[in-house]
């Protein structure tokens, strides 16, 4: 599992296209599972989250296995990309 804090993080990994994203969202209380190439995982959405509120409502992480991903964060997937 990799946080993932910064922009170039974040699309350095969108540019690898490998792996998963988790995101958190506190105000409605989820954790859902994305491929990194979903088009809900958007840098417009990573920023205003992570950077501009510095996670005060949820945070991104990259994982590089499904199964560890699910495991650890008990994620929901997708409905779009089916995670």
């Amino acid at each position: 599992m990799l946080r993932v804090l910064e922009k170039e993080n974040f699309e350095k990994l969108k540019d690898a296209g490998e792996g998963y994203i988790v995101i958190t969202d506190k105000p409605n209380n989820t954790t859902k599972l994305h491929q990194v190439g979903c088009r809900y995982v958007d840098i417009k959405s990573f920023t205003k989250k992570v950077v501009e509120n510095h996670e005060e409502n949820g945070s991104y992480y990259w994982f590089k296995d499904k199964k560890d991903a699910v495991s650890e964060t008990n994620a929901d997937e997708c409905l779009v990309c089916k995670g």
